[in-house]
């Protein structure tokens, strides 16, 4: 009988129907796919779906949204659970972006051999319950700036896809057009740069050193599935009989989760890559079918200790509760608001619900969206908002809100987002170059998809801007082709509720013979 199997390995004479040593190089090979898809998808050569819809941490928020999100979310959720419950955190390690990104880290820095890592149980329990709680009190961001597929999206949007536009335009002005064509670049967020800059460089120097430290010490969703995996009903396994404690598959775990000193794998902290399968030359690591919970790798646990834990719980819980209202009032108490994408709906709902993965930022053709540090308070950093000073809202898209994966924006037709007020403009007629120097502008009018603005007589032929509040949507072309430096005549504010203007009449104004722009 094969040394395995004497294990209680599932897979039998393997030599005739399954090389379990392939499961490594499949694991690479999909693992290498998504990765290399996820990549493409924020430089605009794969489209976000379907990959963006198999992500565990968007499809658990987006069951807090309507139904049909919520329908297909569901599916996507009960289905990843179900493969961890048969099979471990196989996601971890094929479908997660940012496991990829670690997984490819350990690769470039040649590091081969890992130590064991001691289980932090106790903070991965109190974290998941910190970001649980936050959440469900309406603070999404502690869980936004932990959660794979929001870190991997905001390192890709910040650092990678800069480059990427950088080099097409590059090659297109190169070639004088005749390669590529021209992209435009988001606007320039130093904050967003630099934070994600640092979480970046933490993130692949714990990569590099500890291998899979970040995933089996600080990602909610790691904890999650590690506690599913406890469960799990086929585990990797050690034959005692046949280990020899030479250590070959404990320095490949990049998991640091062998016990060769009980024979014994956390499958609560593996993650299913299959290196100690290939390392172990005697085949006494195999997949074991088991039923019940596995223990944990410290199973002795003392009354102190557990009272330890509760009360440790406890104080993260009611912190937890407290924080979130405390944010909001910060928040409440800003003169002005910043703009939100359309489809937010209002301020609690977005900063709620908004992870800060960027896909909107990253996606918008205008380029309009930018990450904001503290526009909606310590609470929604790195959040996106409108900018208006390289765009504007593009009267005809509804990009943004048709790519969030997260439910933070709700999915707009053009229609309805063609009277989603966004915000309200203020103008400000003591700046306006029409009074200051005795010119004709009207660039704001000209320039306004929805005909809120319109040209009134003032004095010596000249006619002055006029807001009408009831058809204006606030997409900022008025404020982006503002001539005025360095505050414009007209600036658009945001709202805590975005509300439906009338939908304006199809008139077109009449070109005046003075129509000359003084810029």
């Amino acid at each position: 009988m094969n040394r395995v199997e004497s294990a209680g390995a599932v897979i039998k004479k393997r030599d005739k129907i399954f090389d379990i040593k392939l499961l490594r190089p499949l694991r690479i090979l999909l693992g290498i796919i998504c990765g290399t898809m996820f990549v493409g998808l924020f430089i605009d050569m794969v489209s976000p779906s379907p990959l963006v819809d198999i992500q565990l941490g968007p499809a658990l928020l987006s069951l807090r949204t309507d139904r049909v999100i919520a329908g297909s979310a569901l599916f996507i959720v009960v289905a990843l659970l179900l493969i961890t419950w048969f099979f471990g955190r196989i996601y971890c390690s094929t479908l997660c972006p940012l496991g990829v990104l670690q997984d490819a880290t350990m690769w470039l820095a040649r590091r081969r051999q890992f130590k064991p890592q001691r289980n932090q149980w106790r903070l991965r329990y109190l974290l998941l319950l910190g970001v649980v709680v936050t959440g469900a009190a309406g603070l999404i961001i502690p869980l936004g700036l932990l959660e794979p597929y929001s870190f991997a999206g905001r390192i890709l949007n910040n650092l990678l896809v800069p480059i990427s536009d950088w080099f097409n335009n590059f090659i297109y002005q190169s070639s004088e057009g005749r390669w590529l064509e021209p992209v435009k670049s988001a606007p320039f967020a130093t904050s967003a740069l630099v934070i994600t800059l640092i979480g970046f460089l933490l993130l692949i120097w714990s990569a590099a050193s500890r291998g899979r430290l970040f995933c089996n010490t600080l990602c909610p969703l790691g904890t999650l599935l590690g506690i599913i995996a406890r469960f799990s009903r086929y585990r990797l396994n050690i034959a005692a009989d046949s280990c020899t404690s030479c250590r070959a598959c404990a320095v490949v775990c990049k998991a640091g989760c062998i016990d060769l000193d009980n024979k014994f794998i956390d499958s609560e902290r593996c993650v299913m890559c299959f290196n100690c399968i290939n390392a172990c030359k005697f085949s006494a690591i195999g997949i074991q079918s088991h039923k019940g919970v596995a223990q944990l790798e410290n199973p002795q646990k003392t009354n102190g200790s557990r009272r330890r834990f509760l009360a440790e719980a406890g104080i993260v819980g009611i912190g937890s509760l407290a924080v979130p209202p405390l944010l909001r009032q910060l928040a409440s108490s800003q003169n002005q608001l910043p703009v939100m994408p359309p489809g937010a709906s209002s301020l609690n709902n977005f900063t709620s619900r908004c992870t800060a993965c960027h896909l909107c930022v990253k996606s918008c053709p205008s380029k309009v969206l930018k990450p904001a540090l503290l526009a909606y308070g310590p609470g929604g950093i790195m959040m996106p908002q409108v900018d208006y000073n390289h765009g504007m809202c593009e009267y005809s898209c509804t990009t943004c809100s048709n790519v969030c994966p997260t439910g933070a924006l709700t999915p707009l037709k053009l229609r309805e987002k063609q009277t989603v007020r966004i915000g309200m403009v203020t103008y400000y007629r003591e700046r306006c170059i029409i009074v200051t120097n005795g010119t004709y502008c009207g660039a704001c009018a000209e320039h306004c998809p929805t005909g809120a603005i319109e040209m009134v007589p003032w004095k010596d032929g000249l006619t002055l801007p006029r807001v009408n509040p009831e058809v204006c949507i606030g997409c900022g072309g008025c404020e982006y082709i503002c001539p005025v430096q360095p505050k414009k005549a007209v600036i658009v504010s945001g709202v805590k509720h975005q509300d439906n203007a009338r939908r304006p009449q199809t008139t077109k104004l009449p070109p005046s013979e003075k129509a000359h722009f003084p810029f």
